[in-house]
């Protein structure tokens, strides 16, 4: 029973089973304001992240295996990594991809 708690919990705040990272899918409004850390996403990502008012805030990816991040986003996104910016596809249907390279942290703004 714990265990599906916390999968069900996990669920509403990140999803990654359609191939893409979505962030805070089903947010309840009693949870404005929180963070995640740690969470293992499809595709070999650990991630970090916080929100407020309901709205990401902080996003930082961990590329464990140097696979494509794909991001649902209808915006524009800044990605950086050690200070860099990274290139990443203008949004396309509503997702956001960027190349990544095993073992490289990745900072998101812009969700």
């Amino acid at each position: 029973g714990s265990f599906g708690v916390t999968a069900g919990i996990t669920e509403m705040l990140l999803q990654s089973h359609q191939g893409y990272l979505h962030f805070l899918p089903a947010l309840p409004s009693d949870w404005s304001a929180g963070s995640f850390k740690g969470v293992c996403a499809r595709g070999g990502f650990e991630l970090d992240y916080s929100w407020e008012n309901s709205n990401l805030v902080r996003v930082e990816v961990l590329s464990k295996a140097g696979n494509t991040c794909v991001v649902k986003s209808n915006k524009r996104l800044m990605v950086t990594t050690e200070g860099k910016k990274v290139s990443s596809s203008l949004p396309k249907n509503g997702i956001v991809t960027f190349a990544t390279s095993q073992g490289k942290r990745y900072s998101i703004k812009g969700l």
